[in-house]
């Protein structure tokens, strides 16, 4: 696999060599010394919490190094990509347990305003299918909010480490660099008078509305900063309702946002609102 076919050239030290990147994309390169192979997409992409300079040792956890060695089959010097939220993404070599930093590859962007998910817990396979998408779709932060139907269960499943984990392996899948903010769960109304405080407005979304009686998600011109308050299974309960809907009406930077007919399941309307963010201001 690493054996190497000299090209038609006049040869020499600096002559053009063609071979086989320690994985299976076919790379170029001068002399001895492996360059970045031309698609840097093939290659797998790993969350580190280490800083990133030239040499660094990346520890790997142990579920990593089972994907990347036993599903993946890579071998020791294999090409994969790393990054930690703070200093870009960077070509690192599979060394043993550990991966061991090349060079940068992609520089990090500057955190921008964006859209903001607050979020009843919902179940557990329901609630990693919501993290995954808003982490795609492009959500700043990820705020879980207590409420009358919160479910006991999901609130206990909803554990630091496991919202973590779905966000980073999102942000691994999604190519993003910068990751979520994430915050602790909050009751409804520490987390409304939290972030209708923030710039941006907060949209409180609504069902079982008629049409006209609240605006709806497609006429409405969504921009960032924004936030979005999703609620739980079943919905809000006739007092919380009744305490978003007047602020609603008397807040500046509160509004009631109808997502249409249909009763959702908050996955759903998550991806709804964060979609349509997307589609209005992505260029």
């Amino acid at each position: 696999m690493g054996r190497t076919i000299p090209a038609r050239s006049t040869g020499g030290a600096g002559a053009l060599h063609i071979g086989l990147w320690r994985g299976s994309a076919v790379h170029a390169y001068s002399g001895c010394m492996p360059t970045a192979p031309p698609d840097l997409h093939t290659l797998p992409r790993v969350y580190t919490d280490a800083p990133l300079a030239p040499g660094a040792v990346l520890p790997l956890a142990p579920g990593q190094a089972r994907h990347l060695r036993g599903a993946l089959r890579l071998r020791d010097g294999a090409m994969v990509r790393a990054f930690n939220g703070r200093e870009g993404e960077w070509l690192a070599r599979l060394e043993s347990s550990s991966l061991v930093a090349d060079r940068q590859v992609r520089s990090q962007p500057a955190r921008a305003p964006g859209p903001a998910l607050l979020f009843a817990p919902i179940k557990r396979e329901r609630c990693a299918a919501l993290v995954e998408k808003a982490v795609e779709l492009g959500a700043t932060d990820l705020a879980p909010v207590r409420t009358a139907r919160t479910l006991g269960q999901a609130s206990a499943t909803l554990t630091p480490e496991r919202l973590t984990a779905w966000a980073l392996g999102a942000a691994e899948q999604s190519e993003r660099l910068l990751q979520p903010a994430l915050h602790a769960p909050a009751s409804l109304h520490a987390a409304v008078a939290r972030w209708s405080q923030r710039p941006g407005p907060l949209y409180v979304c609504l069902e079982r509305r008629e049409a006209g009686s609240v605006p709806y998600i497609g006429s409405v011109a969504l921009s960032t900063p924004c936030a979005f308050l999703i609620g739980p299974e079943g919905g809000f309960d006739a007092a919380e309702l009744a305490f978003l809907e007047r602020l609603a009406a008397d807040h500046p930077n509160v509004r009631a946002l109808w997502l249409g007919p249909e009763v959702l399941r908050s996955e759903t309307a998550a991806a709804l609102c964060l979609a349509g963010v997307k589609l209005r201001t992505q260029p």
